[in-house]
């Protein structure tokens, strides 16, 4: 189940601030503003030199956070864990979900209890429909609807 994978790899950062977790992967920023141009806001690229996670430069701070979350959700669940050699077309929207998933549940561990997580997550860049797609996840699973 995509829930559990990302609670286990997520279990050993999630108290971890987002700049110790880049400091202690290796992992620079850039900001480069041809990505201004393109369709995403972030795009992790390793090599066998370097790891970079490469952002718009004009991100409000909190979509900036999260695209960084996001990425390192791509590390850690597809590099680390040594699948980056399948094509994009054999895991495609999975590997989103699953970065996605690790962006948010990282956020979530500071939410108030009661406070709605919609609303947080957008607070905290994410997009209204992915902050729906992962309300509607979370509640799926605690009502045990979700399929392996």
């Amino acid at each position: 189940m995509i829930y559990q994978f990302v609670v286990a790899t997520l279990h050993n950062y999630s108290d971890t601030p987002v700049p110790e977790i880049l400091k202690d992967e290796n992992i620079q920023l850039r900001y480069d503003a041809i990505m201004n141009d393109g369709p995403t806001d972030g795009r992790l690229l390793i090599s066998q030199y370097s790891k970079k996670i490469f952002l718009k430069n004009n991100l409000p701070p909190p979509r900036e956070q999260f695209v960084i979350l996001h990425e390192l959700g791509h590390y850690f669940l597809e590099y680390k864990n040594d699948i980056l050699h399948l094509s994009s077309t054999e895991l495609g929207g999975r590997m989103e979900w699953q970065a996605t998933l690790f962006a948010a549940l990282y956020l979530l561990k500071n939410k108030e209890p009661g406070s709605p997580i919609i609303d947080y997550l957008q607070l905290n860049g994410c997009p209204k429909n992915t902050a729906c797609k992962v309300y509607d996840y979370l509640s799926d699973l605690a009502t045990c609807e979700i399929s392996p």
